[in-house]
């Protein structure tokens, strides 16, 4: 029989793992590993996610410096904290990796503080920095031609002289276009790198709900008409088109069409409406030879609804730093001086098995996270957990990232 202390000693554990205070992990949800020499805002990364010591961790900061690896450079969350590694109880998971430009702040600070940069390619045929400097040239110099040829013909008054006004206003066009060019090409060159940096900060999670895509094309009706089908057959030549106007029905409608201009609305004093008594006597309307014609395929969205209930601190605290990371890169960047807005990040979605790519499911193009909802609490009711000075018991997040390309046959046949 169990003693009384050693009954009581279990009864403690057992009250202890109900408990809804936190309890501590030497485990790291993230693969963060704090550097004590470091700013509070820095961190390095190591590849192994589990830091078993602080002479682990050490080694760790040590060989990620050894290798030019900057300090906050690279951050790979996770939740759970065995996702994506392996996991046979939970193999099936979610990376979305970040994408920042390289002219905003983080881009910048990774740019230097990295020796390899990996770009992202521009082959969905998005505008490139090069293409924009061209536009804003080639723009300024139309903008400058404008305006020289008509400030050239204002110089001349009130003249009548045509020949005298057209040379004016054509040196005026080349002279202005010429400054514009100018003008443009140093606005050009002003042009801040619009190339997206692939960063090493990514997030896993486990894959909620059933993966989907929804693929959609726009068709457009149209009213081809019954005069385009008799230019259709009427071969391109006009003795054709006179031959086929005359006979059988062709006739018929061209007659009707004729007699229908003299329609005259009420509103002109009179209600003669010949189109509509034609119709009503002859039992037929003209074909208005409809066709689909296509217009572009839609851009696809994608739907992410995560419930977290973190399980203990080091979870508890990964929850937060991915919501914090979806907020921060969703929103735009002011520019140094405040005139323009830097485009948000993008994010590359990948579902896995385990730590592969599941060549089963459809593959993702680079995406916006263009909405995100955040719930602090279940059912309507605001719950925290002991001992944490008032950490949310449960956090619902749900996300919707769109595509930045429309697919083609080719990106279908690849897996998209």
């Amino acid at each position: 029989m169990a003693s009384r202390s050693e009954t009581r000693r279990k009864e403690n554990a057992r009250r202890a793992a109900n408990s809804t205070v936190l309890p501590k992990s030497d485990e790291s949800v993230s693969t963060v590993i704090d550097d004590e020499q470091a700013s509070s805002d820095q961190a390095v990364i190591v590849k192994n996610p589990v830091a078993k010591s602080k002479q682990d961790a050490k080694e760790a900061i040590d060989k990620a410096k050894s290798q030019g690896q900057a300090a906050g450079s690279m951050q790979m969350l996770r939740y759970p904290s065995n996702i994506g590694q392996d996991n046979i109880e939970q193999p099936h998971n979610v990376t979305f990796r970040i994408k920042v430009r390289e002219n905003s702040t983080a881009g910048k600070a990774f740019v230097k503080n990295n020796k390899d940069v990996e770009y992202d390619n521009n082959s969905n045929g998005r505008l490139t920095n090069e293409e924009g400097k061209n536009l804003i040239t080639l723009g300024a110099g139309v903008a400058g031609a404008v305006v020289g040829n008509r400030l050239a013909k204002l110089a001349t008054g009130g003249g009548n002289n045509s020949l005298v006004k057209g040379a004016f206003g054509l040196a005026g066009a080349g002279g202005g276009f010429a400054a514009g060019q100018a003008l443009g090409e140093k606005a050009g060159n002003m042009l801040a790198s619009n190339r997206v940096v692939k960063t090493n900060t990514s997030i896993t999670l486990h894959i909620p709900t059933s993966p989907s895509v929804k693929y959609g094309a726009q068709w457009q009706e149209a009213d081809i008409g019954a005069l385009t089908g008799i230019l259709a057959r009427s071969g391109g030549d006009l003795s054709s088109l006179l031959d086929t106007a005359m006979t059988g029905e062709a006739a018929e409608f061209m007659g009707r069409t004729l007699a229908g201009l003299s329609d005259i609305p009420k509103a002109l004093g009179a209600d003669i409406n010949v189109s509509g008594a034609l119709q009503a006597a002859s039992g037929k309307v003209p074909n208005p030879n409809k066709e689909q014609l296509f217009k572009s395929m839609n851009f696809r969205q994608f739907a992410f609804d995560y419930k977290f209930a973190p399980r203990n601190a080091a979870e508890n605290d990964a929850v937060h730093k991915i919501i914090a990371e979806f907020k921060k890169n969703m929103h735009s960047e002011r520019s140094t001086e405040g005139f323009f807005l830097i485009y948000p990040s993008e994010f590359d979605i990948e579902f896995n098995y385990n730590s592969s790519r599941n060549k089963w499911l459809h593959r993702i193009k680079s995406c916006a996270l263009v909405d995100l909802s955040i719930v602090y609490g279940s059912g309507g009711t605001f719950t925290t957990i002991a001992g944490t000075e008032g950490a949310p018991s449960e956090i619902t997040m749900q996300m919707v990232f769109k595509e930045l390309e429309v697919l083609n046959k080719d990106a279908a046949e690849q897996g998209f």
